[in-house]
């Protein structure tokens, strides 16, 4: 997960959101949120199905019109920016990751190097050796021949990450990226994202599994109906009475252990 320097194009900059809201056929899908994502920090969107967290994600790349607010990255409005100069700035892994071709692993991967101009056809040998590595991390080196149309859920998400690893930009926005992954590889995949942010990146990650979320984020923020509930660290912020709040669950926290009780009437 070593970015190469030949890769680091920009300084590593805070993502400010302010006041982002998102208004989708009159309703406020997300609801006057502003929080900061710093580099080093991997920060875990939590929060019900339908709370608007995969449209926060692409609000914040300007995927989705946003009603109101903005998200930046220094000095520049992220939904401004042209998108290559974007995607050299941050990794987008969008949780529905159709593939219009039964292209092989490699080149799908290959993908990533795409907005730094590569001939992606002839790899040069650093941008080889990027693609190589990310399939390594991923676990994937033994799939790289093979057609994707062929892979497992699980597989299809891995090779999915492997393609976001290999832009090697300094922000990652992940929209679920452990879904369908079996134990040893979501925790594979989070050690990635840990490392990554680590050796300074910064990751906005989207899970559902909330002992997961508490074992690996510095922050959690947690949404409900669009609004931005609270944004704390797991320590202070994973309390049975938020979980009550959020998800209307019964449950018991114990670091980052949970045991439900069952649903709130």
């Amino acid at each position: 997960m070593k970015q190469d320097s030949q890769d680091k194009d920009f300084a590593p900059f805070p993502l400010r959101v302010d006041g982002l809201s998102v208004i989708k056929d009159g309703s406020r899908l997300v609801d006057d949120i502003s929080f900061m994502l710093n580099p080093g920090e991997l920060c875990v969107v939590l929060g019900p199905n339908g709370a608007g967290k995969t449209t926060l994600l692409r609000a914040i790349l300007g995927l989705e019109p946003a009603a109101a607010g903005t998200a930046m990255l220094g000095s520049e409005i992220i939904a401004d920016m042209p998108p290559i100069a974007r995607a050299r700035r941050i990794a987008y892994l969008p949780q529905m990751r159709r593939l219009a071709w039964p292209a092989r692993v490699s080149d799908i991967v290959s993908l990533g190097r795409f907005a730094y101009g590569v001939n992606l056809a002839k790899l040069g040998s650093s941008d080889q050796a990027i693609v190589d590595g990310a399939m390594a991390d991923c676990d994937l080196l033994h799939l790289k021949t093979r057609r994707a149309d062929s892979l497992s859920g699980g597989e299809l998400a891995r090779l999915h990450c492997a393609r976001a690893f290999a832009a090697q930009a300094p922000i990652l926005l992940a929209d679920e990226p452990v879904a369908s992954l079996d134990p040893q590889h979501q925790f594979r995949i989070l050690d990635l994202i840990r490392k990554f942010v680590g050796s300074g990146g910064s990751a906005l990650v989207i899970l559902h599994d909330i002992s997961l979320a508490a074992r690996y984020a510095d922050r959690l923020l947690w949404m409900k109906d669009g609004k931005l509930i609270t944004d704390g660290p797991p320590q202070t912020s994973l309390t049975a009475a938020r979980l009550a709040e959020v998800y209307g669950i019964n449950a018991q926290v114990n670091g980052t252990d949970i045991l439900l009780r069952g649903r709130i009437i």
